[in-house]
């Protein structure tokens, strides 16, 4: 009997460096029959090894969307470390202080000053008092997309965009920057 593959799975984690460049240091094949490991499970697993065992120097976390789950940011905030990825557009956002009910995040309101340095909102479903740091970014000239991160104080703007005009967004790569 011929087995049908539906495409491969692979997690794959790239360090990045100033010497390096970027360097694949993990990768673990997603096959939930065989180990019964989300790909979350496996990027928790990869950030732990780099993390304890290798002791990798970074600074930063660049995921896709896939990865934008609150178990994972919440973990990689656990490790001292800051993440950037975009949320997706139906992902449901505070911006006002519980003053009205959570919005898509692709529905909010931007002033020029938060267009240029972000605005301060609450991702529904996280711990009632966090709070997240949102980047509103083009992506093309048809697209925006949203980022939180956790560094409250001075985001290299420059280093988001970035991250929305990579192809690897996509490809379930996991960046980490030192």
């Amino acid at each position: 009997m011929q087995k049908e593959f539906k495409g491969i799975g692979v997690v794959t984690c790239v360090y990045v460096n100033a010497q390096l460049n970027g360097l694949m240091i993990d990768y673990r094949i997603y096959a939930p029959d065989c180990d019964g490991k989300s790909k979350l499970d496996h990027v928790h697993d990869m950030l732990t090894n780099i993390v304890h065992q290798r002791k990798l120097p970074f600074r930063a976390v660049l995921m896709d969307t896939w990865y934008a789950a609150k178990s994972l940011m919440l973990f990689i905030e656990k490790l001292n470390k800051i993440y950037y990825c975009p949320l997706k557009s139906n992902r449901k956002v505070d911006d006002l202080g519980n003053k009205k009910p959570y919005q898509h995040v692709n529905s909010l309101a931007w002033t020029d000053e938060e267009i240029a340095h972000s605005k301060l909102v609450k991702i529904n479903d996280f711990p009632k008092a966090h709070k997240v740091k949102l980047f509103r970014v083009a992506s093309s000239t048809r697209r925006t997309m949203s980022s939180p991160t956790t560094k409250l104080n001075q985001i290299p703007k420059p280093l988001i965009k970035a991250t929305f005009n990579l192809k690897w967004l996509t490809l379930h790569y996991l960046y980490i920057y030192n």
